[in-house]
């Protein structure tokens, strides 16, 4: 809301003031983020000087190579950059010439990006690429937003400096996902050496958070071969357990966890992360034990005594002996980063379950509100403080 109204700097000011929040609480992941949404709206600040037709346009400009795509997004809006949003789609490795794999990217683009969003189709769509059956893909777009949207192919004069601003931060995404795919590549590799496993495509890691046994949450969160894979990410509610027991809470959420895969023929992991020591690690193996699932190597993530970064022990379920690897291990690091991921997904997950409990349990105390009267309530007001805040007539 801020950059729309022209407040870039009071935005930036606030990026700012939370990425120092973040450094300063370690979560140097979303700390990362917050970096990263300041860098895109300095970009942004750069561009919005330079005046373009009237009207509305997007920019969509693509690098496509069997079994990797790229597409960088641009949103002009009244003369200016607006948005910017850059996407990997998933292609597949053989099977298409590089010309008819870069129409499917594109086409499959079109279709996500807007069918089910009509509101988002403008009235034109620049891109740098050909463009196959375009007067079919024009017609369809046009009948969804019934208005004309042209896609022009290659613009001159002011409309090409915005393709040429989505090529440059295209160029910059492939550059940042190349160098971030070789990093976690490197600590793979090592993370398999000092493991023996001969390869490592996903590894999962479970955490669980409370507040002194109430609300119990589990949070799965999953890795693939570029690093956080968080469409799979899952979040478990603990019931039946005694409250503050972690150990049961741990058996529950990883028998849960399995079953489901197992259930649905999905792939399992060649790694499963425990943050938490041995007693965690025995819950976990014992788990997968029940499940006949032997071939998957538990390791442990556990806070040393000073709790300091590069101070963990870690614990295998081969031998439960405690070992630790050098603070500069690239397997250590990436150990670090999925440990840390599921501590942040654990902690938000419990604190929107927290949230909830006490916004239905404040109104169940209230004589005449019933289960269906409170969801229209919260709905309705978003939150029990704005509720709070309402008038006798719009309450009524």
């Amino acid at each position: 809301t801020q950059f729309l109204r022209g407040k870039s700097q009071q935005l930036l000011n606030e990026l700012d003031r939370r990425m120092n929040e973040a450094v300063a609480n370690m979560a140097f992941e979303e700390a990362a983020c917050v970096r990263d949404q300041m860098k895109h709206v300095r970009l942004i600040q750069e561009q919005q000087g330079v005046s373009l037709r009237e009207g509305d346009a997007d920019v969509i400009v693509s690098y496509v190579r069997p079994g990797f795509a790229c597409v960088q997004w641009v949103g002009v809006r009244g003369g200016q950059v607006l948005d910017s949003q850059v996407f990997f789609p998933t292609v597949p490795k053989a099977g298409l010439e590089q010309k008819d794999l870069e129409q499917a990217v594109f086409e499959a683009f079109i279709a996500n990006y807007y069918f089910d969003t009509l509101d988002r189709i403008p009235e034109c769509i620049l891109t740098n690429q050909p463009v196959q059956e375009q007067a079919s893909l024009e017609e369809a777009l046009r009948a969804r937003r019934k208005r004309t949207c042209k896609i022009q192919i290659n613009p001159r004069g002011s409309k090409a400096r915005w393709v040429d601003f989505a090529k440059d931060n295209l160029d910059r995404s492939v550059s940042a996902r190349h160098a971030s795919t070789k990093l976690i590549e490197q600590r793979y590799q090592d993370l398999q050496q000092q493991l023996s496993l001969q390869s490592i495509t996903s590894m999962v890691c479970f955490d669980i958070s409370h507040t002194q046994g109430q609300d119990t949450v589990a949070s799965c969160v999953v890795f693939d071969k570029y690093g956080p894979c968080k469409s799979a990410y899952r979040r478990l509610n603990i019931t039946g357990i005694t409250p503050g027991d972690d150990y049961a809470a741990m058996t529950q959420a990883v028998t849960r966890y399995f079953t489901r895969l197992l259930r649905d023929g999905k792939a399992l992991p060649e790694l499963v992360v425990i943050d938490g020591g041995k007693g965690q690690v025995s819950m976990a193996k014992q788990a997968l034990d029940a499940l006949d699932v032997t071939a998957i190597k538990i390791l442990g993530v556990a806070k040393g005594p000073a709790r300091k970064a590069g101070l963990e022990r870690l614990v295998l379920a081969d031998d439960f002996q405690e070992m630790s690897w050098a603070p500069e291990s690239p397997a250590l690091h990436i150990l670090q980063h999925i440990r840390d991921e599921s501590h942040r997904f654990a902690i938000m997950a419990h604190r929107k379950k927290r949230q909830k409990t006490t916004l239905s349990s404040t109104l169940n105390i209230i004589p005449g509100i019933g289960e269906k009267r409170r969801h229209a309530l919260l709905h309705r007001f978003g939150g029990l403080r704005e509720l709070a805040k309402a008038s006798r007539e719009e309450i009524e």
